[in-house]
């Protein structure tokens, strides 16, 4: 065989074993260049609606902010009031237990200032008649 008969030979069998071209389908809605579609009248809105979602995400955002802060401002006050009374009760039972100390010498001091002596014998009284 000559040179070009293998040629032709080797061009039918890849001509057997080689897919058909196929024809390309026809492109979808959104694979369609912008010019044949058209203005979308579904983009608009979008647009306008994702700006508004911004403020308000912020705004709901700073919100959030906010509550947590008035929240540790209200746990810090608390705190603080919490540690007074701690102090003012800790200092009203030294207070107490000081009084508790110096009461048996009040007493005694008093007892000596007024003259007032432990009775040693008891005596009454009789009403004149």
């Amino acid at each position: 065989m000559s040179g070009q008969a293998l040629r032709r030979e080797a061009a039918r069998s890849r001509a057997a074993v080689a897919p058909a071209p196929r024809e390309r389908p026809p492109l979808r809605r959104a694979e369609r260049p912008a010019a044949a579609r058209g203005p979308s009248p579904r983009r608009r809105p979008r647009a306008r609606m994702g700006l508004a979602w911004i403020p308000l995400l912020a705004l709901l955002l700073g919100g959030i902010v906010w509550v947590n802060v008035a929240k540790l401002q209200l746990t810090t006050e608390t705190s603080r009031v919490m540690r007074a009374s701690q102090q003012a009760e800790s200092d009203s039972i030294r207070l107490q237990a000081r009084l508790a100390q110096s009461r048996p010498l009040i007493a005694e001091r008093a007892r000596a200032r007024l003259d007032m002596r432990q009775p040693t014998r008891v005596r009454f009284l009789d009403p004149a008649p």
